[in-house]
């Protein structure tokens, strides 16, 4: 083995590693930072009429929110990152499909990023300490409602761009030889579900039912399907490796490498 093709081989195992690490880090910290902001604007979800006890519940653990919200900024990143890893990864599968997916989702991580003030602006409306004597109960009852909405709109707009990148991202792998092609096709089931719950927000706004429904179906498939392409990043590095290069030597031997 050549000089050149071991520090590839070691490169990719590393791209695929980082990746991984990464993509347990977006996990980890979409899971952390959604519970703490989530227990801190719990008040206001369950009595969104009542103001009063959203800014008691807010005053009385303000910390709560503002560490889940720190912890998203380590989301806001890593999948900048993550975006580049895959791309990398996958570029010799389809270098315009792999471009155009890490596209997709750039764009959905700095949307999602920049509507995160939304939520941070109901924070400090129902914490009540930058706005007092500005505005009235009822308007900043209004303000904060409007702000929650604009964040939950914001964030499926980015979700709808993530939807994308998981089709396109499923596709590559489906077709790469060198990941499992249930994998791939999990990931496109998990697009399909992601776009079905941002259609349906818009387009079916006071249908809980179907919004209940179509969201159940994304937690599990995303679920199984990013838990099962993090544990493969992460520990079956050598595997990937293993297959790019039975691909790379017999490319007709997609359907054996991907079995």
């Amino acid at each position: 083995m050549n000089t050149t093709r071991a520090f590839a081989e070691t490169t990719l195992r590393r791209t695929a590693r980082t990746a991984g690490l990464l993509y347990a880090v977006i996990i980890v910290g979409s899971v952390f930072g959604g519970v703490l902001t989530e227990m801190s604007l719990s008040a206001y979800r369950v009595a969104p009429g009542d103001i009063a006890s959203a800014a008691d519940g807010m005053l009385a653990s303000p910390w709560l929110f503002r560490i889940g919200f720190v912890g998203y900024f380590t989301v806001f990143l890593s999948d900048l990152a993550v975006a580049v890893l895959l791309y990398a990864l996958l570029r010799s599968v389809n270098h315009n499909l792999a471009l155009l997916a890490a596209a997709f989702r750039l764009g959905e991580a700095i949307i999602i990023a920049l509507n995160s003030i939304h939520q941070y602006t109901a924070f400090q409306l129902m914490s009540g300490t930058d706005y007092a004597g500005v505005f009235n109960a009822e308007q900043v009852n209004a303000l904060a409602t409007m702000s929650l909405d604009a964040h939950r709109a914001g964030y499926l707009v980015g979700q709808a761009l993530f939807a994308v990148h998981c089709l396109l991202l499923g596709y590559l792998l489906y077709k790469s030889g060198y990941f499992p092609r249930l994998l791939g096709a999990l990931l496109m089931i998990a697009a399909v579900a992601y776009m079905a719950e941002s259609t349906a927000y818009f387009v079916l706004p006071g249908d809980a039912g179907v919004q209940g429904v179509i969201s159940l179906a994304v937690g599990v498939s995303a679920f199984a399907a990013e838990l099962w392409l993090t544990y493969w990043l992460l520990f079956r590095g050598a595997a990937i490796q293993q297959r790019y290069e039975r691909m790379s030597l017999n490319p007709n031997g997609a359907a054996a490498a991907a079995a």
